[in-house]
């Protein structure tokens, strides 16, 4: 991530890259497809400005457009793919709740992802809704330990050759987990590292199962 150290009414502005490696374990369709799975580059990320506003001493929110360029790998002929093959655009919306009493932090992320038409298969995925929730307890080492969750609505049906064979494929998944995380600073470069593991124990036509995942994170004033 990079500050502008910019503010405008209050507002402050920064920008983040993160370049995501993925491995996938996947079956389908109660065995009838072969089992695959891959360690491969996903799909890199940006936002190209992140806008943070102050409420109060405690409250603060976020506005933000996430882009997920198809530059992962993808070959159609696979099940387990790290990218998918699509331009997909995020505006999301984000709370953040501090209670310094107790030194925990309660942080609320929803935002909509629209997908562009996938050039090899000519399948087009619906938009999507996502939430996210966070509740964290922070330590003085800069160690932390809490609870995330998440709920994904599809909120229409999918487009192309196969989508009338299953339904248009428009379900939803719940999953929650714990997360563990630091943050400190490398000589002056503030760093923050977390590992999470999200079990979906609801799901309806879409994937489900177990999401392990560990992100890095630095930013640069």
């Amino acid at each position: 991530m990079k500050t502008w150290g910019v503010s405008l009414a209050g507002w402050n502005f920064a920008s983040s890259i993160g370049v995501p490696v993925q491995y996938s374990n996947a079956s389908s369709f109660n065995g009838l497809l072969r089992p695959d799975h891959g360690t491969q580059f996903a799909d890199i990320f940006f936002a190209p400005v992140i806008a943070g506003y102050r409420l109060s001493p405690t409250d603060y929110t976020a506005l933000s457009l996430q882009i997920y360029a198809p530059t992962g790998a993808y070959n159609p002929n696979r099940l387990a793919n790290a990218g998918q093959n699509t331009w997909t655009f995020t505006p999301t919306i984000a709370y953040t709740k501090v209670f310094p009493k107790n030194n925990v932090e309660l942080t609320v992320n929803y935002g909509v992802e629209f997908y562009t038409t996938n050039s090899d298969t000519n399948y087009h995925n619906a938009a999507v809704s996502v939430l996210d929730v966070l509740a964290l307890k922070r330590f003085r080492s800069g160690w932390s330990v809490g609870v995330v969750g998440g709920w994904i609505q599809q909120l229409g049906n999918d487009t192309g050759p196969t989508a009338d064979l299953i339904g248009g494929a428009k379900g939803y998944s719940v999953g929650m987990g714990p997360i563990v995380g630091w943050a400190g600073k490398i000589g002056k470069t503030p760093v923050s590292a977390n590992l999470r593991w999200v079990n979906e124990f609801a799901a309806h036509a879409r994937p489900s199962g177990n999401a392990v995942q560990f992100s890095l994170s630095a930013t640069f004033e």
